[in-house]
């Protein structure tokens, strides 16, 4: 990954709540990624993407929270990816939606993408983020599925299931976060990150 690659602060909204509810300090591990509680306050501000993933690593150690990044997507909404968060949020349809996300992803953060696939009577919303090493970013693939999971409920409504969540990495020991929140079976171990 290029050393320079930026996320929006706005990514953090809600992180340090949750730090601070699992009984630990926000700030120490801002410290320990690189990163200040200060730094964090102006939501449109740029932050090092290597500082975010290690703050929400960090974050899911200290806390023993393994699923830490499914907990923080609770707590945020698609408003803080900014401008290409409310185009998402106001587009004519879903599926423009989604491919507005794709086409602006890059606005919010530079090193993930998003993309729509449809084959027959299925579509597929794949995430993918090929700068880090596939252990390194559990948390933040974790985070985003989940806050698109949250995103489809709130275009189709609450009772809105996904027939499945597909994650890369490995199954852990404890699925039942998983199946609160997503509402739907769950696969690791795929080709592909994606709902």
């Amino acid at each position: 990954m290029a050393g320079g690659d930026l996320i929006r602060a706005a990514t953090f909204q809600g992180f340090q709540s949750l730090v601070f509810e699992l009984g630990s300090d926000p700030e120490a591990i801002l410290n320990e990624a690189g990163l200040t509680g200060e730094e964090l306050a102006d939501p449109e501000a740029q932050v090092s993407v290597v500082s975010f993933h290690d703050a929400l690593n960090i974050a899911a150690d200290v806390t023993q929270t393994p699923r830490f990044g499914l907990l923080l997507a609770q707590r945020q909404s698609f408003e803080m990816l900014g401008a290409v968060g409310y185009a998402t949020k106001h587009a004519p349809d879903l599926r423009t939606a989604i491919e507005e996300l794709s086409t602006y992803m890059g606005t919010h953060d530079i090193s993930a993408r998003s993309f729509l696939e449809v084959d027959a009577n299925t579509a597929f919303w794949c995430y993918a983020n090929n700068s880090f090493e596939s252990g390194s970013i559990v948390q933040h693939v974790e985070l985003a599925l989940s806050l698109g999971v949250n995103f489809m409920r709130s275009a189709l409504g609450q009772s809105w299931k996904a027939n499945a969540v597909h994650y890369q990495h490995s199954k852990p020991k404890d699925c039942t976060l998983y199946a609160r929140l997503l509402r739907c079976p769950v696969y690791f171990d795929n080709d592909f990150n994606g709902i």
